[in-house]
């Protein structure tokens, strides 16, 4: 069995060009190891946590692969430790994307060097051959304005990691969208007509309270963007145009 500290060193030696290894995670259950890597820009950090070991498959429709999107623009506003979006309705929005050979029959199972030397193989050709292209998409945030013209607030909570509103309402006002106010209104009127018939509901108080503050943080802002129309435009991924709902 593969130690924890030779994984690390075996790991460190062959990290992915431009990238960090950020660290090995194991699980509750001490069965499923994440092997994290992360290359940061100015504004934005993109992470490949790669999950395996013992009856876990690494890879396969990347259910234990997962990537995420941080961008401190966002997220500083947000006060939020998290990222902003991540790899986990990607079937959803872009179907049929990932190659074959990055889909294993079965899983990578750390016991001897050489199930290392496989596994971080792997890795490699998943960053090179989908993860860096999925970045590359994702290369500012105007990439999210196409998506967050739906009205769905499931989607855009399966988007932008659970505060789909408020990063939307983010991302209006540092892109200078025009509907930034408009849609501001709407979500207070939302709000207040909810509480209005159910005050008792403490988790809508408190994430009213949180939307406050959030404006209130809003209104000492400038957009960094110009607003353009073509923002709008949806990009294909993969030559896949997205599915947006």
């Amino acid at each position: 069995m593969m130690t924890k500290e030779f994984i690390i060193n075996k790991i460190e030696k062959a990290c992915p060009t431009s990238y960090k290894f950020k660290q090995v995670v194991y699980n509750d259950n001490k069965k499923t190891i994440f092997l994290d890597f992360f290359i940061k820009y100015d504004d934005n950090e993109f992470s490949v946590s790669a999950g395996t070991i013992n009856h876990v498959q690494l890879g396969n429709c990347l259910h234990n692969n997962l990537l995420t999107i941080r961008f401190e623009s966002i997220e500083k506003i947000i006060n939020s430790k998290s990222y902003t979006s991540c790899t986990n309705n990607l079937n959803k929005i872009f179907p049929n994307t990932i190659n074959d050979n990055l889909k294993l029959d079965k899983p990578i199972i750390f016991e001897t060097e050489s199930d290392v030397d496989k596994g971080i193989s792997y890795v490699r050709n998943y960053i090179e051959e989908f993860a860096e292209d999925y970045f590359a998409y994702w290369n500012d945030i105007r990439a999210f304005l196409p998506f967050l013209e739906s009205k769905n607030v499931r989607f855009l909570n399966d988007l932008l990691v659970g505060k789909g509103e408020n990063r939307k309402l983010i991302i209006w006002k540092l892109c200078n969208h025009p509907k930034y106010e408009s849609f501001l209104k709407e979500t207070i009127k939302s709000y207040e007509d909810y509480l209005e018939e159910n005050p008792k509901d403490k988790s809508e108080v408190k994430a009213y309270k949180e939307f406050n503050r959030l404006v209130d943080r809003l209104e000492k802002v400038k957009p960094i963007y110009n607003w353009d129309s073509s923002y709008l435009r949806p990009k294909p991924f993969k030559g896949v145009l997205p599915i947006i709902s």
